[in-house]
């Protein structure tokens, strides 16, 4: 069986929708029952990020930087068409350009998001299959609604090469067909048992070369290992947007109250910085934590191999709504505190803005509660309480 999923961009969506792939491939073994090739289409600024999965077979690259002319659209057309067919195709992203991409691809089925449940609407057209789904429901309980779609056509597939006749029926016990749409219920499904499961075997889906990140000046922090006393938080400095970026002031209060509390339990603290972009940010946070005789490294910058490393040696990782923070989510080594910004107001597809459904699910949050969409109005001292209930639990008990 040959399965293609298409998602070509960004950081934090190409990781939450690869955190379905443990689940997904459980799935087509268990249905089809045979050999699966599962092979993903993305763009290859960040292919870093699914090098080493144990669950996808072939990485398929995209130049889609480079396609800015009807010459380079030919040309990519002609590359994908000459892959062959496929049993299924998922198209998890809901663009024009990724159900493009797909529709370039020859196969029996072509699923996605239908178009109330697009990012944008007009990408259903180029499905055989759609997902019903509202385009505002936790993005996860889509994911994982689609694949499981996506691995039941797989099944009508298995099914027509021998009896030429594939099992049209509900896909889940919960569905209603209309057409070529599919509706799945998410509140069900975001309850059910098999969700639950799903969520538990994202850290199948993700992989990385320790040997090739330690050619990467990452030797001191390898050699660190796990440590009862010392306590390894990573702040993620940046994000797309100014909104989900938190104040460099308020990092540097944050880490000195969390070591004031550990220094109190005789446990020590280390302060580790990332930054993408900008480098005096990092270097601003940097020179505070010192003058405040805080442990605190910059981290060299990062491909996304050493990324995945560095976060596997991390007790906690806080940092706003970003692909950093869901990549140290899906990974599962630590725990993650993610800033949110208001969840009372949303404006359909508009991710500046987020809903409380959207959140990644299983590991603590905290929510601005002012008017506006933004994470700097979070008081350090929520944040610290967070991490003292969610993250240290029992660890450190209170005398």
């Amino acid at each position: 069986m040959r399965i293609g999923i298409v998602r070509l961009s960004a950081f934090g969506d190409v990781v939450i929708a690869a955190s379905m792939l443990g689940f997904f491939r459980n799935e087509l073994e268990q249905l089809c029952g045979e050999t699966i090739c599962l092979e993903w289409f993305v763009d290859e600024r960040f292919c870093g990020l699914l090098e080493d999965s144990s669950c996808i077979d072939v990485l398929h690259k995209l130049p889609m930087q480079s396609i800015k002319n009807l010459r380079n659209i030919k040309a990519l057309w002609a590359r994908l068409r000459a892959l062959g067919e496929y049993d299924v195709v998922l198209d998890m992203q809901g663009l024009i350009k990724s159900s493009l991409v797909g529709k370039a691809l020859r196969s029996k089925y072509f699923v996605g998001f239908s178009f109330r449940g697009a990012r944008e609407g007009v990408a259903s057209l180029c499905y055989t299959k759609c997902l019903d789904m509202a385009y505002d429901e936790n993005i996860l309980v889509r994911n994982f609604a689609l694949c499981t779609l996506g691995a039941y056509y797989a099944q009508c597939a298995k099914q027509a090469k021998h009896s030429k006749q594939a099992n049209d029926s509900k896909p889940y016990a919960l569905a209603s067909m209309h057409g070529k749409n599919i509706v799945l219920k998410a509140k069900e499904l975001a309850e059910s048992s098999i969700f639950k499961t799903a969520l538990a075997l994202r850290t199948k889906s993700f992989g990385f070369d320790e040997k090739q990140a330690l050619a990467q000046d990452l030797i001191e922090l390898a050699e660190s290992g796990p440590a009862h006393s010392l306590h390894k938080i990573l702040f993620v400095l940046e994000a797309s947007i100014r909104e989900k970026t938190y104040p460099v002031a308020q990092f540097c209060t944050l880490a000195h109250a969390m070591e004031q509390y550990l220094s109190a339990h005789s446990q020590k603290l280390a302060i580790y910085l990332i930054y993408h972009n900008n480098k005096q940010q990092a270097d601003t946070l940097h020179a505070k934590l010192l003058a405040q005789n805080l442990c605190a490294y910059i981290l060299p910058k990062l491909d996304f191999n050493a990324l995945k490393f560095v976060l596997s040696r991390m007790d906690c990782v806080i940092g706003g709504d970003t692909g950093v923070t869901h990549l140290a989510w899906a990974l599962g080594y630590s725990q993650v505190i993610t800033l949110y910004g208001n969840a009372l107001s949303t404006q359909g597809k508009n991710m500046r803005e987020t809903k409380l459904a959207r959140v990644l699910l299983g590991n603590p949050y905290v929510l601005s509660e002012s008017g506006k969409f933004e994470i700097a109005s979070i008081e350090p001292n929520k944040i610290l309480e967070v991490w003292k209930r969610d993250v240290l639990g029992d660890k450190i008990s209170d005398v």
